[in-house]
């Protein structure tokens, strides 16, 4: 039973979505730019910049053409000891302890809007 409460408030925490993704724009010229996005998780900065992005060619009228995309871990721990800390903490508590820092990881998506 108590792991279908882990696994419940997984699937909850994860149905939250709340980004805290630090997102910088670098215009490029001719039309191509730089998106960089610095968050707690991969997938939310992956996700948040490409939202940027995404608005960035809609203002435009144009059309978002991905050239280049690179994610980089900066975190001082091992990513897979902060995903087990967070696991134990769960079963340990009941609650869920983060591990993750807000500049864990840096994506960066270079762009064209056409």
């Amino acid at each position: 039973m108590r792991k279908f409460y882990v696994i419940l408030m997984l699937i909850g925490l994860s149905l939250i979505g709340c980004s805290t993704a630090s997102i910088t724009t670098m215009p490029q010229g001719k039309n191509k730019y730089t998106v960089v996005a610095i968050s707690y998780s991969q997938s939310d900065a992956l996700e948040e910049g490409m939202k940027k992005a995404h608005s960035i060619c809609q203002t435009s009228g144009s059309t978002l053409k991905v050239l280049n995309t690179t994610t980089k871990y900066s975190g001082g721990t091992d990513q897979n000891l902060k995903h087990t800390i967070s696991a134990i903490s769960i079963l340990a508590t009941d609650k869920y302890v983060s591990s993750h820092d807000k500049d864990d990881y840096t994506v960066t998506i270079q762009f064209k809007c056409i």
